[in-house]
């Protein structure tokens, strides 16, 4: 007994000591209580929203576990921990929290440290909510609509402005749905978005409707038309009234929005005096603050057939068009004919190059007519190479061309082209005859051709039905040296008052005239034996030529004719042998060339002196003709040298060895077949 007692003692002591911890430890610090957003639950409020806590109470340096439903929920900061008394009074918290996804009602909301339990059975009442998207857009735009805090298991209805926007919408079990559709048929402005479920939750209710803002839009149908022409404006979203329209930024007419905010108005005119292309159509409202929209509109030219629709100034073009004002008809008590009155660049007034006003029919088509392309419009103004347009504006329905705002335009292009010219050849001397052709001029019409030079010289020519023609020019003896004369063309045409003017005239081609120039012919000879003649152009007219043949002078000085050509003969003078330069000088100008001096060829007697006792007779042929030499009748014979390359016939009294110039050539009593070398 006594071994155990004090084991006993030991334990008893410390089971107390451990029980003294535990009751300091479990301790509360006091009545536990709570707030939401600075006021006692419970609070109101849809999915999303913050909710700030504050908790006391509970044990110090404890933390807390917050739950809705018996769902932990996420809190800021993400560990609550109560206060320890040094800066925090003790056992308080505070932290923020976001209402979860949950259906429409009260929610259960539990904060607890372990030992101290706090709970409200509605401390969250979620209220239902609708967001859209997007937040503005036109009348059958598609949008989004989500919705959170209804109830789960039932269907919403949602609308927009009113109007249903989607119904039969199953909402989820956390009370969420989401809807698709499109906006109904509104008036412009901010409009409610709302949803209502089956269980009676109403977003507008709770004040958590959204709002989207409506804009008009505006359309034209057709999208494109002749001025003049009748269309139909529609558009949705506008204030219900008058709606101003603008047409190429200027006033063009007032329609009408519904009740719906929906404009269809078909008998909208388009402004007749308006040009073609893409044109601006904007609206304006009366709203407090107008709502506006706009399109565009493509304007349509009225097409004026132009019959050719290229060529040069003066072509002859037909006229054809429709769809302008009708003329009156006949049956009517005074007959109106509508007539073009206005044009541009090519002039169609009667009192211009017209031979009176062009008709339009009781159809509103234009009576054929042919009119000139003019060299120029009114005021001097050339037409330019290119594109051209034509427009032609009628009476319109008043038949006063002083009131233009109800004139229809018809409109076409003639492109004006540049006729060309071709010269051949197109450098020369003086008195060379050139070949001038042309493409692309008005038939007919006469060309004047000109080449330029230190004074004109002309010359006519009538193109054919393809608007060719061909002429030939002698280039005249004062043409400028060097590539300064040009060769020219041009016609002439009426302007725009019936004047005749230069029309059309192609792009000058460059005349050279080469400096001047000789030549010898033939280029080499022997001295004192064969003729030379010197030829030569491109000098002065009728002047004197001094001609130098190396060293030697010609005493004869030959005239040039008038174009500053010359041609003169003579006896090639003794110069030494190779190269010499050849001068011909005129009036300060001089040509010069070369002539090879040749040394005369030894005789046949020279040549054969090594057998002079033994030589008969030395036969040649040579372009067609036969030659001999016989040196028993040296002045009889016609074979005055042996040439290099040429083949002979020599007879000899007996065999014997030719050698002359380094070469030697075996020979038989009798005939002899050899190439002389």
């Amino acid at each position: 007994m006594r071994k155990r007692f004090p084991n006993t003692v030991r334990v008893l002591v410390v089971l107390a000591m451990v029980c003294s911890l535990l009751a300091i430890t479990i301790a509360p610090a006091g009545a536990q209580t709570v707030t939401f957003n600075g006021a006692p639950p419970p609070v109101s409020g849809p999915v999303g929203q913050s909710v700030n806590i504050v908790a006391t109470g509970f044990l110090p340096s404890a933390i807390l576990t917050i739950t809705m439903d018996g769902v932990k929920l996420t809190t800021s900061p993400a560990t609550v921990t109560t206060g320890d008394g040094s800066i925090v009074p003790a056992g308080q918290a505070t932290f923020g929290i976001v209402i979860p996804a949950a259906e429409w009602g009260d929610h259960k909301v539990t904060i607890t440290d372990g030992v101290n339990t706090l709970q409200g059975l509605n401390w969250i009442q979620v209220e239902p909510k609708v967001v859209i998207s997007p937040v503005q857009g036109t009348v059958a735009s598609s949008a989004t609509v989500t919705g959170s805090g209804f109830a789960a298991g039932v269907t919403a209805l949602v609308t927009v402005g009113g109007q249903t926007f989607a119904s039969g919408v199953p909402v989820a079990a956390d009370g969420s749905f989401t809807a698709t559709g499109t906006i109904p048929l509104l008036g412009a402005g901010d409009q409610v978005v709302d949803a209502i479920d089956g269980a009676g939750a109403v977003a507008s209710v709770a004040g958590n409707a959204d709002t989207f803002k409506v804009t008009p839009t505006l359309t034209m149908s057709p999208s494109s038309a002749l001025a003049g022409d009748d269309v139909t404006v529609k558009g949705s979203g506008w204030e219900t009234g008058a709606v101003t329209l603008f047409f190429a930024g200027a006033f063009w007419d007032t329609v009408t929005a519904d009740a719906n905010g929906v404009i269809d108005d078909p008998g909208v005119t388009i402004p007749p005096a308006q040009l073609p292309g893409v044109k601006k159509v904007e609206g304006t409202d009366t709203a407090l603050t107008p709502n506006t929209a706009e399109t565009t509109f493509t304007v349509l030219p009225r097409v004026l057939e132009l019959s050719p629709s290229s060529g040069p100034l003066g072509t002859t073009v037909m006229l054809l068009g429709e769809d302008m004002t009708p003329s009156a008809p006949p049956n009517m008590s005074i007959i109106d004919v509508n007539d073009l009155v206005i044009a541009t660049n090519i002039s169609l007034n009667p009192g211009g190059i017209q031979p009176g006003a062009i008709e339009i029919d009781t159809t509103g088509s234009i009576s054929p007519t042919t009119f000139v392309i003019p060299a120029e419009e009114a005021g001097g103004q050339r037409l330019p190479i290119g594109a051209n347009t034509i427009q032609a504006m009628d009476g319109g329905a008043d038949y006063d061309d002083n009131t233009l705002l109800d004139n229809l335009s018809a409109f076409g292009t003639f492109t004006v082209t540049k006729p060309t010219i071709s010269v051949n050849p197109v450098t020369g001397p003086r008195g060379t005859t050139i070949t001038i052709t042309g493409a692309g001029w008005v038939p007919d019409n006469p060309v004047t051709i000109t080449f330029q030079g230190a004074t004109a010289r002309t010359v006519t020519s009538i193109p054919d039905a393809n608007g060719a023609f061909g002429a030939t020019l002698v280039v005249p003896a004062d043409a400028n040296r060097g590539a300064n004369n040009e060769v020219r063309a041009a016609d002439m045409v009426i302007n725009e008052v019936g004047v005749e003017v230069v029309g059309n005239q192609a792009e000058p081609v460059k005349y050279t005239v080469p400096p001047p120039a000789i030549a010898v012919s033939p280029t080499s000879g022997v001295p004192g034996t064969d003729q030379v003649t010197i030829s030569g152009d491109g000098f002065g007219a009728y002047t004197s030529v001094t001609i130098q043949f190396g060293t030697a002078e010609f005493a004869d000085k030959p005239l040039t004719d008038r174009f500053g050509a010359f041609e003169y003969t003579a006896t090639c003078p003794g110069q030494p042998q190779g190269a010499i330069v050849v001068r011909a000088t005129a009036a300060g100008e001089t040509a010069t060339t070369f002539f090879t001096v040749e040394e005369e060829p030894d005789t046949v007697a020279v040549a054969t002196a090594s057998i002079s006792g033994k030589l008969v007779r030395v036969w040649g042929y040579y372009d067609g003709e036969w030659q001999m030499y016989d040196p028993a009748d040296p002045v009889g014979s016609d074979l005055m040298s042996l040439t290099p390359g040429r083949g002979y016939w020599i007879k000899v009294t007996e065999d014997c060895t030719l050698i002359f110039g380094g070469f030697s050539y075996d020979l038989k009593a009798g005939w002899n077949n050899i190439g002389w070398r």
